[in-house]
């Protein structure tokens, strides 16, 4: 078991409904585990972390320490103790 922070963009603070500068930590053995607890720990954050059929929604990027967990090639020792699992959005416009 794991113990891992969550991080999240100024921008989606106020669904975490922490204090300022809390940040959320969880037990959890892989990023699996920590996903689905997130979901249900922050219901007010899903939607705009995942769409309707579950999946994570195009403009979002999460990371477990450095890696994305959208990359193919994210070795096994990203996940350990003390991790940082990241939510940010991506950015664009013209």
């Amino acid at each position: 078991m794991a113990t891992a922070t969550l991080e999240v963009p100024s921008l989606l603070r106020e669904f975490i409904a922490g204090a300022p500068g809390t940040v959320p930590t969880f037990n959890a053995g892989s990023l699996a585990e920590v996903m689905p607890a997130i979901r249900h720990t922050f219901p007010k954050l899903a939607p705009h972390v995942w769409d309707e059929t579950g999946e994570l929604r195009q403009h979002v990027h999460i990371y477990v320490g450095e890696w994305n967990v959208r990359w193919p090639d994210v070795p096994a020792d990203a996940w350990h103790d003390g991790v940082r699992v990241r939510v940010t959005m991506a950015v664009s416009g013209g």
